[in-house]
């Protein structure tokens, strides 16, 4: 994907919406999904430095401080 191809899909979503990738990983690959998604901060990211600043949400019945994002994905649909 490039720019132009990003930005178009981008622009689909609220322009004041978080954006976040994909959690620890070596390498680089190609963009292959772009998701709306619904975070929280991680409560374990100061005891486990490999996992990522935010988690999925839906870990907790009703976390109290959920964030809509945009996950940039390298993983396919």
């Amino acid at each position: 994907m490039n720019i132009k191809e990003l930005i178009e899909k981008l622009k689909q979503f609220d322009p004041e919406t978080l954006v976040v990738v994909d959690g620890y990983e070596e390498g680089q690959d190609d963009i292959n999904n772009i998701e709306e998604i619904t975070i929280t901060l991680n409560p374990n990211k100061q005891s486990n430095w490999y996992e990522g600043k935010y988690c999925d949400s839906s870990i907790y019945l009703k976390p109290k401080n959920a964030i809509k994002a945009i996950l940039l994905s390298r993983h396919e649909e």
